[in-house]
């Protein structure tokens, strides 16, 4: 296939909308108001030699904050942009309040205000064997003294055996635990006995900490620990937190392939994507639901397999009951609810407004959906505008071909002049070996994020109703799985755990 290289669009395509003179609104109207003040300079009563220097000199201020442009941007947005940067507050390096041992009888004499708790904490060194022995005891004497709480007892972390260097040491705190059930009744006597069974007889709870100083690995006991361990189930289930995640595929090219991404991501993460309500819950699948939007080629239907009901039905039946939506929304064998795209074209103002279909998210929302994958038309209607508005997430559709690419440059400019650029991803869309888009993307200033090579598979995938991703055995299967797990992060394959030797930290992903 040739390559792309030898055709060129226009840059600037997403350049700032003048309005006259080549100035934007702000940039015109100093101008305009800086040629009226230098005319009213110049027609004062004031000597010449006054009023004829002072209009020339407002002109050519009002002039140079339109006109010259340093890096593309005029003088009157620098300024706007370095008095922002002023007016916002900043965080930088703290310091902390230090204390002078100095003094007469070796008193210590503050120099500054009381340093906070976590300063304390982060300045202080790790104590050695004695130090933390001694604080043990003195701290043991004063627990026995003091009267039992009414409450069940903490768990408090002890020390454990230290090296010479101190690099383990006692923290004070409570742990953190991830979304605590609350206890039921009569298990709060049983939390007690266990704490005490603990204190008696259980392994003591360290917190192992590298020292910046010291470029030694760990002990042999405590590396053993940190070796590569076999990924748990936790890892492929994680505990959903977050609200409803809504994702839509866009191109002003009919034919780019929005359609077969949204149905295949949608199944692939409904069969595969699992989560958890509560850290000691059992997975669960996720809830994910496709919405054909689009109006004047519904194909979801004809993707999945089956043919109705659909939203025109759900919209003449004037059924507003909670389950009048679960009635008219089909169910795939991946797990995946579908609300299929009117039979016919419908054009604007066919009943189908962006109130119904905020109404339609609002309630599966509210139906506890996790993932919500639009599928919408190549157009910028009122509907297909609501959706891109409401999505978090928007996939620019793009194939590597000539017109495809012209197409990608319309549509990045067509939703950025919407206030979307933030959002915008690209897929590539039937990759061919051999096709470099990185000038395409150093001009829109996007990234890829994910190439789905051209594969045949898809196509016969499409022609029998079955989700290509989900049988896999095809580079475009294993593409849209990696877009899945983009989407969804617990779908990708668990790594296994490094050891924290020599940088102190692990490697996720």
């Amino acid at each position: 296939m040739a390559s792309l290289t030898a055709v060129h669009f226009a840059d600037g395509f997403d350049g700032p909308d003048t309005v006259a003179l080549g100035l934007e609104a702000p940039e015109l109207s100093v101008v305009v108001c800086g040629g009226l003040l230098a005319s009213a300079i110049a027609h004062s009563p004031v000597a010449a030699g006054i009023r004829l220097p002072a209009a020339a000199l407002v002109a050519a201020l009002a002039a140079a904050l339109g006109w010259v442009r340093p890096r593309g941007r005029s003088l009157l947005r620098w300024g706007w942009l370095v008095a922002r940067f002023a007016a916002t507050p900043r965080t930088g390096a703290g310091v902390l309040a230090a204390t002078s041992e100095e003094g007469d009888g070796g008193a210590g004499e503050a120099t500054a205000e009381p340093e906070p708790a976590w300063a304390r904490w982060l300045r202080e060194e790790a104590p050695g064997r004695d130090e933390v022995a001694d604080t043990a005891a003195v701290e043991a004497e004063a627990a026995r003294e003091r009267p039992a709480p009414a409450a069940a007892p903490r768990r408090r972390r002890r020390a454990a055996p230290l090296a010479d260097d101190g690099e383990t040491v006692e923290v004070d705190r409570p742990p953190i635990v991830l979304l605590p059930e609350p206890p039921e009744e009569g298990d709060e006597d049983d939390g007690a006995a266990e704490e005490a069974e603990d204190d008696d007889g259980g392994e003591p709870a360290t917190i192992v900490a590298f020292s910046r100083r010291s470029a030694r690995p760990p002990e042999p006991e405590v590396a053993e620990a940190l070796v590569e361990a076999p990924p748990s189930t936790a890892d492929v289930a994680p505990v959903f937190v977050g609200a409803t995640r809504r994702i839509t595929f866009f191109s002003l090219n009919g034919g780019a392939g929005r359609t077969t991404l949204a149905t295949e991501l949608a199944c692939l993460l409904a069969a595969r994507g699992r989560h958890r309500p509560t850290p000691d819950a059992p997975a669960r699948p996720l809830r994910v639901a496709l919405l054909d939007l689009d109006l004047r080629s519904a194909t979801v239907a004809v993707r999945l397999g089956i043919p109705q009901p659909t939203l025109w039905d759900y919209l003449l039946s004037g059924e507003q009951g909670p389950g009048s939506l679960d009635r008219h929304m089909v169910t795939h064998p991946s797990g995946a609810r579908a609300l299929l795209g009117p039979p016919k074209p419908l054009g604007q103002g066919a009943g189908v407004e962006p109130a119904r279909v905020a109404e339609i998210v609002h309630r599966l929302e509210c139906d506890g959906t996790h993932f919500l994958v639009f599928d919408v038309g190549a157009d910028l209607g009122a509907v297909t505008t609501w959706v891109l508005s409401a999505a978090h997430d928007i996939f620019v559709v793009l194939t590597p071909t000539a017109s495809g690419v012209q197409d990608a440059y319309r549509s990045t400019e067509a939703l950025r002049r919407l206030g979307l650029g933030s959002k915008l991803r690209y897929v590539v869309n039937r990759a061919r070996p051999g096709i470099d888009l990185d000038e395409v993307m150093g001009d829109l200033g996007g990234h890829i994020a994910a190439t789905i090579p051209f594969d045949p598979r898809i196509e016969e995938a499409e022609n029998a109703h079955r989700i290509a991703a989900l049988e896999g055995g095809g580079p475009a299967a294993e593409a849209i799985a990696g877009l899945a797990a983009q989407v969804y992060p617990a779908l990708a394959a668990p790594a296994a755990r490094r050891r924290l030797w020599p940088f102190g930290r692990r490697r996720v992903g």
